[in-house]
């Protein structure tokens, strides 16, 4: 998983078959479009012991 908050670091990601987390910061949600998943930010973002699941609420 990569959390990423720039459209060329969501494109790395991407390409190096990483899900990509984008996260609304300085750049509008629009350009974030090709991440997995979008937020505005972590304060909704949970992780379990387990490791890489991920539940947004």
């Amino acid at each position: 998983m990569v959390v990423e908050d720039a459209p060329a670091g969501i494109a790395a990601g991407r390409a190096a078959g990483a899900t990509v987390l984008a996260l609304v910061t300085s750049h509008p949600e629009e350009s974030l479009a090709e991440a997995h998943h979008v937020v505005q930010d972590l304060s909704r973002v949970r992780s379990t012991p387990a490791g890489l699941h991920l539940t947004i609420a």
